[in-house]
């Protein structure tokens, strides 16, 4: 019977790190998650952009509410799509 390999506490922490690093790498952008669901017939980089303007117009976290004590409570970027619309130049 052979025992198990122990293994010193540095390799471990150095596993810990790479896969860290090795899952940040897969996700991927969250500008490019929102450029999926438009139409084909759009160019890259207008995609590009309305997905940045798309992300820049969530609400507020509750966590920044919670750590500023509510003194953050909207986002003034907030947009809607009907009353302000976004002057977006692609050439």
């Amino acid at each position: 019977m052979q025992g198990k390999r122990k293994r010193n506490s540095k390799s471990k922490k150095s596993d810990k790190r790479n896969n860290i690093f090795q899952s940040s790498e897969k996700k991927p952008k969250t500008a490019y998650k929102e450029m999926k669901h438009m139409g084909k017939n759009k160019s890259h980089e207008l995609k590009k952009k309305l997905g940045k303007a798309l992300q820049q117009n969530r609400r507020v976290p509750l966590f920044a509410m919670a750590k500023t004590a509510r003194r953050v409570t909207r986002n003034v970027k907030s947009r809607h799509w009907k009353n302000k619309k976004l002057k977006i130049k692609v050439d």
